[in-house]
């Protein structure tokens, strides 16, 4: 779970154990919106709830590079270290 503009200190994502599920509670004075998947837009009020839990599938990733390319080829761009430009 990765929070988007965070109030608080919570900058990091957070990684659940299996079967775990999320609520959160609206406390606001005004309109509150969720977004899924940056698609589907909900308008929520205060006292609303939204649940959240994983979903059946499962997502297979193929790695094409060594582990480290993003973050060797990111310190090279940055300039600090030799790597690709």
């Amino acid at each position: 779970m990765i929070p988007l503009a965070p109030h608080l200190s919570l900058d990091r994502a957070i990684v659940l154990s299996k079967g775990v599920t999320v609520c959160v509670q609206i406390s606001t004075d005004h309109t509150a919106a969720l977004t899924v998947d940056g698609q589907f837009e909900i308008e929520l009020t205060d006292g609303d709830e939204v649940v959240m839990s994983a979903g059946p599938s499962v997502g297979r990733f193929v790695r094409l590079q060594a582990r480290n390319y993003f973050y060797r080829t990111l310190m090279g761009r940055l300039g600090w270290q030799s790597g690709p430009k």
